[in-house]
């Protein structure tokens, strides 16, 4: 399968967020003194309004 690297797009969203609440708690749990503390912040960086906000910014 080839790897194809674009702009996200609104579309995108959804899939960025499973994305973020998967693959960050797996490679960076272990750094956070407490799971409320990780999972704020995945919800200030990873919450559809946050990413729809971020892709809006960058087009």
């Amino acid at each position: 399968m080839p790897l194809v690297i674009r702009q996200a797009t609104l579309a995108d969203s959804v899939l960025l967020k499973e994305l973020g609440y998967r693959i960050y708690p797996a490679h960076f749990k272990h750094m956070w003194q407490s799971e409320s503390g990780l999972y704020n912040y995945l919800e200030c960086e990873y919450s559809l309004p946050v990413i729809e906000q971020n892709i809006n910014d960058k087009t």
